[in-house]
């Protein structure tokens, strides 16, 4: 837990008080792709994942699943201004999703929690189109365009498709749509800037890589 508890908790602290991350996976074709997340706090509650692994929620149907599921591999980065450090943290990134084979109970456990506790508001994305399909497409072997539906009230820009359903405080299982993201760092660079410039990075390492011992952090001051 070093590199996230570096300096007693106040790494960890700061990681957490940020909301937003940057999320970079790479697609089946090679091509990066990044993009904005919502950060949902470290996980806790069950022996699979570690206290330091980062979760995130998000639709089973946009293009990081296909990304993760070519490669595992991802990275997220955040900057955190009031501290003036950045934070790069990568790992291997689980996708936690509704599957037709057995699932693991422990990640089951994982997303019907997060659903329970979610305001529907905030789970409403999974009852909506296909995330990046356009809007005006049009209809197979036909040239006419369809007419977008109008847009929710209180949901500016959110357009439904027609098989959209409402969701209510009732719906006790999660949505097919709903997934949850968990990522196990296994490398942390903290680059501190302005006028005490640092850098340190952390590697995990493990027992067979050491000769024993169990799984631990390498910590490296570097050059910022």
């Amino acid at each position: 837990n070093k590199a996230i508890h570096h300096g007693g908790t106040k790494n960890r602290r700061l990681i957490k008080a940020n909301k937003y991350f940057q999320l970079a996976t790479t697609a089946p074709d090679g091509r990066p792709h990044c993009r904005t997340i919502v950060f949902r706090g470290f996980h806790k509650g069950c022996t699979k994942y570690s206290d330091c692994a980062m979760t995130f929620i998000t639709d089973s149907r946009t293009e990081k699943i296909a990304d993760l599921k070519a490669n595992r591999h991802a990275e997220l980065c955040c900057w955190i201004s009031g501290a003036n450090t950045q934070f790069r943290i990568a790992g291997e990134m689980s996708v936690l999703k509704a599957t037709d084979n057995d699932s693991d109970p422990q990640d089951e456990k994982i997303r019907a929690e997060f659903w329970e506790r979610l305001p529907r508001h905030t789970t409403a994305f999974c009852t909506g189109g296909d995330p990046g399909k356009p809007l005006n497409s049009q209809e197979e072997g036909g040239g006419e365009q369809k007419e977008p539906e109008a847009a929710s009230k209180g949901q500016q820009g959110h357009v439904p498709s027609s098989s959209s359903v409402e969701l209510s405080s009732s719906d006790v299982a999660p949505h097919k749509n709903f997934a949850v993201l968990v990522l196990e760092p296994t490398y942390v660079d903290q680059l501190r800037l302005g006028g005490n410039q640092a850098r340190w990075k952390y590697t995990l390492v493990s027992e067979e890589a050491e000769g024993g011992g169990g799984p631990h952090w390498k910590t490296e001051k570097c050059v910022p």
